[in-house]
């Protein structure tokens, strides 16, 4: 059976974000072990605090990259219209959002279907 314990939470900018509890079983523990306790603490606060700010910076640049792939494939199809249709770029997006929600499609996919098709060649055109 325990007969002391103590809860030390721990916090990252300014925030508690959990807790490390200690049990001792024969005697308490002295004030070197609870200045042991509080530096253990701060230490896994801080291990833990920064493997949270890597994993979510981790998941903003995988979304970053995401988006920067699919503008590309977009401003590609919207050219690709604007020549097709004679129209602006405006007028270009706006074709491509409707054919979006007209196929349930994300748009960077109807994008990407759009340059796919303009990049093969029709039949009949020469030979580069």
């Amino acid at each position: 059976m325990w007969s002391r314990w103590w809860a030390c939470p721990w916090s990252t900018g300014g925030e508690v974000q959990g807790a490390l509890n200690v049990y001792a079983r024969e005697r308490p523990v002295d004030e070197r072990g609870l200045r042991m306790l509080l530096l253990l603490v701060g230490q896994a606060a801080i291990a833990l605090g920064n493997a949270r700010l890597f994993s979510s910076s981790s998941v903003l640049a995988a979304g970053l990259a995401q988006a920067l792939e699919s503008r590309g494939v977009i401003e590609r199809a919207k050219g690709i219209l604007m020549a097709e249709q004679d129209c602006d770029a405006d007028a270009a997006f706006d074709l491509l959002r409707r054919a979006s929600q007209r196929e349930n499609v994300k748009l960077h996919l109807v994008a990407a279907r759009i340059a796919e098709r303009a990049g093969r060649p029709s039949p009949g055109d020469p030979e580069p």
